[in-house]
């Protein structure tokens, strides 16, 4: 997860990426900038056999209620959360499912 965090952070086009933890997986990161208030995923298969999560950057602390919506790639706090349903378009070098770890290490 770190790694992907990193490469997000370095990555001027990711605002957010999905990781799976069983099954093929990777780091993909995507364009889109996810909120806490966007609708989950319902893909039973996604979020229970392969345990996928998004993980979307907010800002550090929020001393207003609601919280501002981050802007893409805003410095800011990383959150998980379940899958979202709409995760947005893929980010050029994101990890590539079925890549051995150390190619996906080389990657992020």
């Amino acid at each position: 997860v770190d790694a992907c965090k990193q490469a997000c952070d370095n990555n001027p086009s990711c605002n957010s990426f999905a990781i799976c933890q069983s099954g093929p997986s990777g780091c993909w990161m995507k364009d889109r900038v996810i909120t806490a208030s966007d609708a989950a995923s319902t893909n039973g298969h996604a979020l229970n056999t392969r345990l996928c999560r998004t993980w979307y950057k907010g800002p550090s602390s929020s001393p207003v209620s609601p919280a501002p919506s981050p802007e893409p790639n805003q410095a800011g706090t990383w959150f998980e959360r379940l899958l979202v349903a709409v995760e947005g378009g893929d980010v050029a070098g994101s990890a590539s499912p079925l890549m051995s770890v150390d190619a996906c290490k080389q990657t992020c």
